[in-house]
């Protein structure tokens, strides 16, 4: 026997539907699409796709970085709150 399998179609949301208006949006609020009307947005500055390879780079070594020095400050600080706790432990 074959079951009949039934088709899921998407709807739209509210947010995704273009024509209608969003009541969480204000007028004043920077996120909405009249923001970039002025402007190209695929061909400004501003959007990260338009960024050179090397400030993305540039970025991602920043970040790298931070987090590493941010993970060996937190085990530095450990072993000092160990040593601290119970001094005849450790290296």
């Amino acid at each position: 026997m074959t079951r009949s399998a039934r088709v899921c179609e998407a709807k739209p949301t509210d947010a995704q539907d273009p024509e209608k208006p969003h009541a969480s949006r204000t007028p004043g609020d920077k996120s909405t699409a009249s923001h970039h009307a002025g402007s190209d947005w695929a061909t400004d500055a501003r959007n990260p796709l338009n960024w050179s390879s090397a400030r993305r780079w540039t970025i991602i070594v920043v970040l790298a970085i931070t987090n590493f020095v941010a993970y060996v400050a937190c085990l530095l600080s450990l072993w000092a709150l160990v040593r601290l706790v119970n001094p005849t432990t450790g290296p």
